[in-house]
């Protein structure tokens, strides 16, 4: 828990490969359980996503700045919970 309320964290590493704002197969289990609990236990409170990356410049991956990877990691995030069910 903090101030903001129940935060769950994942590595970046477990949702993505580096430099890339695509889920991981592998991932989609881990997001599939989110998403029930987000449907069910806590489905009548709000959520956010927000997305991270490391401080490293970004080099080969064809973003523009770790701003941009960022941003695209979250929608990817909040564009699989929507297609769970997650409102």
């Amino acid at each position: 828990m903090q101030p903001k309320g129940l935060v769950i964290t994942f590595v970046s590493e477990v949702l993505f490969d580096a430099g890339k704002a695509k889920l991981r197969n592998d991932s989609l289990s881990k997001l599939d359980k989110v998403a029930a609990v987000l449907n069910t236990t806590v489905s009548d409170l709000n959520i956010g996503i927000e997305g991270h990356t490391d401080n490293q410049p970004i080099v080969k991956s064809g973003w523009k700045s770790n701003w941009e990877l960022s941003t695209a990691r979250a929608l990817s995030v909040l564009h699989y919970l929507s297609e769970k069910g997650v409102n």
